[in-house]
């Protein structure tokens, strides 16, 4: 049944795509070859495989209609690409069953070879593709590229065989039973693909009282003077991006008010269900109704700058979706505005014939000879001009470009709309920028950047190149890049400009989009490789191209080797609407400039014809090519080169704006400033109203307003606090986003946030409830502490701001339902609450006489009584909110202690106690005193017998089973410590029972819940219970053992050869994304899931030395390790020795399972994920070891997590079993190794080579051995449990765990996640 082949088509040719004569034996071709149906298809779902006459001609479409589909089956039609000839090709029953040579589309992932090469490829899944759409593949060069609807999804393959070996298959599964060809299919790269989509008109399927006519062009309502609704119609198809779906109102009645509402919708039109009205359509609607913006029955925009309500008959009104995403509308030719955004791909054009409309028509209009009622031209936002009897003229025409803008053009050059002239619009919306970089130069359109002050020669507007990242989308016009999926997807996005760079002239492009989830930001430089040569990976450092200088963070790159290592530019630090240019002089220097400033020479030696270059990385999400304008001439900033710059100018805008009141001048773009300068009101929308006080603020100085209007139709609340970010430095100020960066503390309502990260979300819950007249103030006072306050009263300390040298300047977002200000206070203030200790004060001196009584504070919660003076705390009703607090804190080496005065054994539950650097009225809007957050340390009953231990409200430890605070009695008393060294001690009845695993500041008040059982409390006098400096007895599994835990057999030191003294702080090179990772000597550690460390005065040895490991050897970024807290800990014999701890089994999880600590290691704490939080990973999920080498380190971190065998890494790779594992001989019947091994035995995991390799390294002129495992958190129910495979011989292997249930494997990567790296050192003997 084979047909003969014909001959081949080149890409010059017009190419008639058909299906192949043999085909699976479900399938049946018909229509000479262009339609193709399963037999059977309710009864049959797979068997019906296609492949296609030819092989994929470069830029040429193959794509198909999908005519029929059946909702018996799940599944729907897949489509690829096999190197295998139709003659040679063996039919599948599916074609995710092929494995080898061929590349599938499968919902959205891409297959290759029968593996997932990409899982999230798009948000499209082609599998709910309804009947009509369009789904294609299509080659470019090496390159595979998907389509649906003639929307390119993107590079799926970059590595195709050679032209004339890739043709294209189908496959009719499950749903799909009928696709058709569409002809002809001639679709290049650059082409629109309109043609090959069917002419846009109403779909048949329509509301109950409506009625389309005219093959789909006109659709009427039946009963227009009887009914006013159930009169939705859609279009035929989904749109495609930058196409105008438009309608012409036809007939109109008076009787009913409303009229037409339109939108975009993801429902199709074969499987919706009507609603009455478009306003009640629940989900994945987008529509303008009236003056309003409604999503999903939501008003999101109230007032668009128009009412469609007061259209006439004869009037037009457009919706479109752009290609960023955008949804515009357009009435009488004019755009309107953007009315929504992140609209979704493959939407559909809605209409409601509501009201007063009865009858609407379709346009399609063509690219010539249009004659159209049109009035205005785009870009002229709102209204609807009519002349004399609301009719325009007729000899005026529209036209629309590529991207789906409109031009207006008049017959004559004249318009006829009253007296006004047709104003042709320019072909091109935006221009890009090109400026030069001489400040002699005067010229308004360039400026040279020759050293002779000749100007250059401007070359045709800068674009983006089409080769770029696999993670870019481009706009049609190639002016604007963005990275797709930015909350999930890193990097893989850099963008090239399509011809190279003239000297001396600027290419800029600005940061219009960001997400503050990421490290790093924009990196940005010139390449001398053509772009179409550079091969992309979803990973490709930019800074690792051939001839490339790149800019990252303030280092700049060449080659991928750091040239410049402090040039004054940070691109990790700018903000959204920053403007960001590079250009190269005519003697081949390389300049960056900021916002119009030019900060000098960062590097010579350019070539001429480099590419310029930007990398949408990190925190960047978008940019957008800069329009050309004009501005001052450029500062010249200091050259780099050989120099050593440690400073950052200020960036230098346009000439500064004179400063006349309180507030700062530039502020955001709905903000109109009155009464001097003192008086903020937003004039429109419920954001972009950030002000800012007029100068830096002074130690103590307060910045003081009053809410003076409200907008009751908003939600939100009013935002206040400071930043380092000075006002002068922004070209634009859209929100207050803008500052997270920087050094940002905000307070807003109840929540606390320091750039972008929530502190607290308890604090001032009263600024919640503004009305007029309340006044908000800001100071930050002498300790550092930044406090609000309201209507005159202190609400506490919000935050402590750390020693920064900018100076802060007060910001307000006048948000939501505040919609005007007024600035009543920009003075010093002499009152300064809650001030620190004296200064006067030696560490660990009382504050307060030891003789002297303390007594609870007046600030107290509702169901409390204070009696005694103050010294005792009565719960007069109710079970709870019987917090109270000491009035002063508790000074270093005194005991916090209360008495139990009185029990009401009725109630369950009982005392809690603890210390927190919280003010009186911040705890007691909590209800219980585990839940404080922040700087909160408290001890409480948690179960019949459990007593926990909490930080910053949450469960961090239980303590031992001897302590149970429900047994108390009246008489016992309870009590806290803290040392001169942080530490914090639990006492009960006199007794030092357990040092608590944390580390605690000084300056914290004590806190009581008297919760339950206990009714009354006694405060006890300050008590030297313990001396500063000596340590306590330990209680409990705490307690030091005899015989501590050796390091394993080798031992480390020699007693013969001892170490140095410790060597200086190390720190590496800056690595490619981030700054060099610096890990110097002792401070306090964090807590390992609960379990604290402390180390001794001084950092050890072996620290150190695998320090050493860890930064000049291995030179891992400091990107992978932890922003908070110390990054290193030494788990060795002498270290643990002089610590709490010595037990080494920990649980964790729900329901706990243990592991045991990894004693001889140095422990490394890892940046978790932004998804861990979010899961409750830390809390929930298990914790286990995995081992490898310490060649893999790197390729694991760079991955961000594991990787089965069979994977790739990033650098290409395969991922091996290691040598020594499972075998054939040893393994259990039916398992698949091919899975991700751990085990919860840190003595196990590095155990013999297979798990943990050892490698030789030379630290310090001496020889030793290194191992590296990681420590994962694994989700629970994921994994599966195993005995071990490593030595199975060994009886024993951990005396902790059965060996049945030492190795957990997973296929799952998602369940995995990186938490601590662990390093252990083996001196080697001298050879």
């Amino acid at each position: 049944g084979a047909e003969p082949r014909q001959k081949m088509a080149t890409s010059n040719d017009v190419v008639r795509y058909k299906f192949f004569g043999s085909c699976g034996i479900l399938a049946e071709i018909s229509n000479d070859g262009a339609t193709a149906q399963r037999r059977k298809p309710q009864t049959e779902f797979n068997n019906a495989v296609l492949i296609g006459n030819e092989p994929l001609v470069d830029g040429v479409l193959f794509q198909v209609r999908i005519d029929k589909k059946v909702t018996s089956w799940t599944g729907s039609i897949l489509i690829g690409v096999t190197t295998t000839a139709p003659e040679r090709f063996k039919f599948p029953t599916t074609l995710s069953a092929l494995v080898e040579g061929c590349w599938i589309l499968s919902g959205t992932s891409v297959l290759k070879d029968g593996k997932q090469s990409i899982i999230e490829y798009t948000p499209i899944n082609i599998e709910t593709l309804d009947e009509g759409n369009l789904v294609g593949v299509m080659r470019r060069g090496v390159a595979l590229h998907f389509y649906v609807n003639g929307q390119d999804l993107g590079v799926a393959e970059k590595k195709l065989p050679a032209a004339g070996k890739v043709y294209p298959i189908i496959d009719l599964y499950g749903r799909c039973a009928k696709v058709t060809i569409p002809q002809p299919s001639q679709a290049t790269a650059n082409s629109s693909m309109t043609s090959s989509l069917e002419q846009l008109c109403f779909h048949s399927r329509a509301g109950t009282n409506v009625e389309v006519k005219d093959n789909g062009m006109r659709a009427q309502r039946k009963a227009a003077s009887g009914e006013f609704n159930n009169a939705i119609v859609m279009s035929n198809r989904s749109l495609k991006d930058n196409e105008l779906f438009e309608i012409q109102l036809k007939g109109m009645v008076e009787r009913w008010a409303g009229s037409v509402e339109i939108g975009l919708t993801t429902h199709s039109p074969t499987t919706i269900t009507f609603p009455s009205s478009l306003t009640n359509l629940a989900s994945g609607a987008w529509l303008v109704s009236g003056s309003s913006v409604v999503h999903n029955r939501d008003v999101v925009q109230e007032n668009i700058g128009t009412s469609l309500d007061q259209l006439q008959v004869g009037d037009y009104v457009g919706i479109m979706r752009n290609s960023n995403s955008t949804m515009t509308l357009y009435v009488n030719g004019r755009e309107v505005g953007v009315a929504c955004t992140d609209i979704p791909p493959a939407v559909y054009g809605i209409v409601d014939l509501y009201g007063r409309c009865v009858e609407v028509a379709m346009v399609n209009r063509t690219q010539n000879n249009r004659n159209e009622e049109v009035l205005g031209t785009r870009g002229i936002a709102g209204g609807m001009s009519r002349s004399g009897n609301q009719k325009a003229a007729s000899n005026y025409s529209t036209t629309y470009n590529e991207t789906g803008s409109v031009q207006g053009r008049s017959g004559n050059q004249e318009g006829r709309s009253g007296n006004q002239e047709a104003v042709q619009v320019s072909e091109s919306i935006r221009t890009d920028a090109v400026r030069t970089g001489n400040p002699q130069a005067k010229s308004e359109n360039q400026r040279s950047g020759n050293p002779d002050g000749t100007r250059a020669t401007l070359g045709p507007s800068l674009k983006f190149h089409s080769w770029c990242g696999v993670n870019v989308e481009l706009s049609a016009d190639m002016g604007v890049a963005k990275r797709r999926q930015h909350d999930k997807l890193l990097a893989g996005a850099a963008v090239f400009t399509h011809q190279p760079l003239l000297q001396g002239v600027w290419f800029e492009v600005v940061v219009s989009k960001r997400a503050e989830f990421w490290n790093g930001s924009l990196r940005m430089g010139v390449c001398g490789t053509p772009p179409e040569t550079v091969t992309f990976l979803p990973t490709t450092e930019v800074i690792h191209i051939d001839q490339s200088w790149v800019l990252c963070g303030h280092v700049l790159y060449h080659h991928g080797n750091p040239l410049v290592p402090n040039y004054p530019l940070d691109l990790d630090d700018i903000c959204e609407g920053s403007t960001v240019g590079i250009m190269v002089t005519s003697d081949g220097e390389l300049h960056y400039a900021l916002n119009g400033r030019d900060l000098g020479c960062a590097g010579r030696g350019i070539p001429t014809g480099v590419y310029g270059m930007v990398d949408i990385y990190g925190q960047c999400v978008q940019v957008v090519i800069a329009q050309q304008h004009i501005v001052g001439d450029l500062t010249i900033g200091p050259s780099v080169v050989g120099d050593h710059v440690t400073f950052i100018p200020t960036t230098q805008m346009a000439p500064n704006i004179p400063i006349r009141g309180p507030i700062h001048p530039k502020c955001g773009t709905n903000i109109e400033l009155a009464m001097d300068g003192s008086m903020a009101s937003r004039v429109r929308s419920y954001k972009d109203g950030v002000v800012f006080s007029a100068h830096p603020l002074a130690m103590g100085e307060m910045f003081k307003i009053e809410i003076i209007k409200l907008a009751d139709n908003w939600k939100g609340f009013l935002r206040i606090g400071l930043t380092s970010c000075a006002p002068d430095s922004f070209s634009l100020i859209p929100s207050l986003s803008t500052l997270l960066p920087k050094h940002t503390w905000i307070v807003n309502g109840s929540t606390v946030t320091e750039n972008g990260t929530i502190l607290t979300e308890t604090y001032g819950a009263a600024l919640c409830r503004l009305q007029i007249r309340d006044t908000v103030g800001i100071q930050l006072q002498s300790d550092f502490t930044m406090h609000v306050f309201l209507n005159g009263e202190d609400l506490g300390i919000a935050t402590t701001i750390t020693a920064i040298s900018q100076r802060l300047f007060a910001v307000v977002d006048v948000y939501g339902p505040i919609a005007a200000v007024k600035v009543i206070e920009a003075q010093k203030s002499t009152y300064i609450a809650h001030q620190a200790p004296p200064k006067s004060l030696e560490v660990g001196q009382p504050a307060v006489k030891d003789d002297e009584e303390v007594t609870f504070a007046t600030t107290h919660s509702e169901n409390i009584r204070l009696e005694n003076g103050g010294r005792c705390a009565f719960r007069f009703k109710s079970y709870s909110r019987g917090l109270v607090v000491t009035s002063v804190p508790i000074p270093n080496g005194q005991l916090f202690q209360v008495e139990v005065m009185e029990v009401k054994p009725t109630w369950s539950g009982t005392l809690s106690i603890g210390v927190t650097t919280l003010p009186s009225a911040q705890v007691i809007s909590v209800s219980k005193a585990q839940l404080l957050p922040g700087q909160s340390f408290v001890v409480a009953a948690t179960g019949e017998k459990s007593t926990t231990f909490y930080i910053g409200g949450q469960e961090t430890d239980h303590l031992p089973a001897d302590i149970n605070l429900l047994n108390l009695k009246v008489g016992d008393t309870v009590g806290l410590l803290r040392h001169i060294s942080g530490a914090l001690h639990f006492f009960l009845n006199g007794v030092d029972m357990v040092k608590l695993p944390c580390t605690v500041p000084e300056g914290v008040y004590g806190v009581v819940d008297l919760y339950g059982q206990c009714v009354k409390v006694s405060l006890k006098p300050w008590h030297d219970e313990v001396s500063p400096g000596v340590k306590p007895s330990l209680q409990g599994p705490f307690t030091v053992q005899a015989a501590p835990f050796a390091v394993q057999a080798t031992p480390f030191i020699p007693q013969a050869t001892p170490f140095t003294t410790q060597a200086a702080p190390i720190s590496l090179p800056a690595p490619a994304d981030r700054r060099p990772l610096s890990l110097p000597g002792p401070t306090a550690l964090p807590k390992v899931l609960g379990v604290p460390w402390e180390l001794p005065l001084e950092i050890c040895n072996y620290q150190n030395t695998c320090n050493k490991l860890v930064c000049e050897s291995l030179l891992l970024p400091e990107a992978f390790f932890a922003t908070k807290g110390e990054r290193s800990q030494c788990l060795c014999k002498d270290c643990c020795s002089r610590g709490a701890v010595v037990s080494p089994v920990r649980y964790a999880g729900d329901p706990k399972m243990k592991y045991t600590l990894p004693f001889g290691w140095v422990e490394y704490k890892l940046e978790l994920p932004p998804r861990s939080k979010s899961l409750g990973a830390e809390g929930q999920w298990y914790v286990a070891y995995h081992g490898t080498a310490v060649g893999n380190v790197r390729s694991i971190l760079d991955c961000g997590g594991l990787l089965l065998p069979g994977d790739r890494r990033l650098r290409g790779d395969e991922v091996k079993r290691p040598d020594g594992h499972y075998t054939e001989d040893y393994k259990p019947p039916n398992f698949d190794v091919n899975r991700i091994f751990m085990t919860p035995s840190a003595k196990y995991c590095g155990l013999g080579e297979v798990y943990t390799k050892p490698c030789r390294h030379t630290i310090s002129g001496k020889e030793y051995s290194a191992k590296v495992m990681f420590q994962v958190l694994i989700e629970p129910g994921t994994f599966q449990i195993s005995a071990q495979t490593v030595d199975p011989k060994n009886a024993n292997i951990d005396e902790h765990f059965d060996n049945s249930e030492l190795e957990w494997s997973t296929k799952s990567h998602v369940s995995i996640i990186l938490h601590h790296m662990y390093v252990k050192l083996e001196r080697q003997a001298t050879q």
